[in-house]
């Protein structure tokens, strides 16, 4: 996730460890996920939304799938019961 807000400092979040006698240095809100903005390199829009707009269209495509299923789905009970599925009627 990405910030731009300019009054969380991103050392704020800085950890120093000694584990075996050896200093670690890391940060809690990288590893947390969220990155300031102002840190990555080659931060233009269309860059950053790269991998969002690939999921989002991933999910609409699944929701459209699903809902092709689920009407054929349909179509077909309705054909094995015996209801006509080819007149629609208005009442």
């Amino acid at each position: 996730m990405i910030y731009q807000i300019d009054y969380i400092s991103h050392s704020y979040w800085d950890a120093n460890c000694t584990i075996a006698g050896e200093n670690i240095s890391l940060n809690d809100a990288e590893w947390l996920g969220l990155q300031k903005l102002k840190n990555i390199p080659d931060s233009n829009l269309p860059s950053l939304l790269q991998g969002y707009i690939g999921e989002i269209l991933k999910g609409f495509c699944i929701i459209c799938e699903m809902k092709e299923i689920i009407r054929l789905v349909d179509f077909f009970n309705r054909d094995n019961s015996g209801i006509d599925v080819t007149s629609r009627s208005s009442d």
